[in-house]
């Protein structure tokens, strides 16, 4: 059970095929943007460590290494992935009713 599944518990809710197949598909969102997070950070490491220099060549490669751009980069991860929660969030919520768009209206503003 995914965290959002446990943050918008309500109970008796019995969910459609539709909403099952969805939260598949975030739940392998979730996933990705945990690997691309995990991509994110080796990289840099990888790129500066991966080559054969002398000590005080990796000191400089490491002090001129874009590391604001790395930061903007793994900063914006999870914005990436909540914003594609959201969008699917969003169209289940429209699409659903009852306790169903309930679930699905709770899960939209927790991934806004």
């Amino acid at each position: 059970m995914s965290s959002f599944t446990k943050y918008c518990k309500i109970d008796g809710l019995e969910l459609s095929a539709e909403s099952v197949r969805d939260i598949q598909i975030i739940n392998d969102k979730l996933e990705l943007g945990d690997l691309l997070a995990t991509m994110v950070v080796a990289f840099p490491f990888v790129e500066i460590f991966s080559q054969k220099m002398k000590p005080h060549k990796r000191i400089e490669t490491i002090n001129d290494y874009d590391w604001d751009t790395f930061a903007n980069a793994l900063l914006a991860v999870p914005t990436i992935t909540r914003n594609r929660i959201n969008m699917i969030a969003e169209s289940r919520a429209f699409e659903s009713n009852g306790k169903e768009r309930q679930f699905w209206s709770c899960v939209e503003k927790a991934s806004r």
